[in-house]
C-alpha cells in the first residue's frame, strides 16, 4: 500500500511537471506577438485595423493568432466584442502582418468611445480612443487584470 501511495505521488508529480513546462511553452511563444500600430477604422465594415509583429523564436499559423477588440461606451461599459486574424497565411520570427477586426454593427461608430485589443488572451492594448490616432508603438504589456472581459 505504501509503495502504491508513493508510485502516486511520483506520477502525478511528474504529470504536473509536463503540463507546467508545455503551458510555459505555449505562453512564452504568444507573449512575443506585438501590435505594432492600430487604428479605429469606419470604411465598410467598422472595426479595428492595425500590424502585429512576431519577435519571438517560432512560426505561427493564421489561425493560431487570435485577435479580439472590446469596444466599450463612454462609460467603460463593453457593448462589443470581436474577434479576427491576420492577413498573412503564416507569421514567421521577425515577420510583420496586417490584421482586421470587424463588426457587423454598423452603430458601432456611434457607440463606442474606446477599445482594448487582446492578442491570443493577452491584453496589448487599453482604452485606446475610437475617434484619435492610435498608430503608434501600442504593445503596453502591463495586463492591468484579466483580459477576458
Amino acid at each position: 500500500m505504501k509503495q502504491s501511495l508513493q508510485t502516486t505521488l511520483v506520477v502525478t508529480a511528474v504529470i504536473f511537471l509536463i503540463i507546467t513546462a508545455v503551458t510555459t511553452t505555449i505562453t512564452t511563444a504568444f507573449a512575443q506577438i506585438n501590435v505594432l500600430s492600430h487604428r479605429f477604422e469606419t470604411t465598410g465594415l467598422p472595426g479595428v485595423i492595425g500590424e502585429i509583429q512576431n519577435n519571438g523564436t517560432r512560426s505561427h499559423d493564421k489561425y493560431d493568432v487570435d485577435i479580439v477588440a472590446n469596444f466599450r461606451d463612454v462609460s467603460g461599459t463593453l457593448i462589443s466584442s470581436e474577434s479576427g486574424y491576420i492577413d498573412a497565411e503564416t507569421l514567421g520570427p521577425g515577420d510583420s502582418s496586417a490584421f482586421q477586426v470587424s463588426s457587423f454593427d454598423d452603430t458601432l461608430p456611434d457607440t463606442a468611445s474606446t477599445y482594448d485589443l487582446i492578442v491570443n488572451d493577452e491584453r496589448v492594448v487599453v482604452g485606446a480612443p475610437v475617434d484619435g490616432d492610435s498608430n503608434s508603438n501600442s504593445n503596453s504589456n502591463d495586463d492591468e487584470g484579466d483580459s477576458n472581459d
